[in-house]
């Protein structure tokens, strides 16, 4: 049994070979591809809010929603649970 993973052992997930990316004569500056070092991640980071507060309201409608999580959600997340060995 692969520990890491929870699959037995001869199954393995394999990876799709990385495909070198097309280079062209002409560098386009992308804005969306903005500078992504570690040092810009890591300001972004700094930047955002210790506590998202549009996520805490939604989670405190959740807890009082009796529908939630629906029972679609429950089925799907106690197959997938299965599936893994988890429980």
């Amino acid at each position: 049994m692969d520990q890491i993973n929870n699959l037995p052992s001869k199954q393995t997930n394999s990876l799709p070979p990385v495909s070198k990316p097309q280079t062209s004569a002409k560098k386009s500056v992308d804005v969306d591809s903005a500078d992504l070092s570690f040092d810009t991640l890591l300001r972004r980071l700094q930047e955002m809010p210790e506590v998202r507060e549009e996520v805490v309201e939604q989670g405190k409608a959740q807890k009082d929603d009796p529908e939630f999580p629906n029972a679609t959600t429950t089925k799907n997340l106690a197959q997938h649970l299965i599936q893994q060995r988890i429980v």
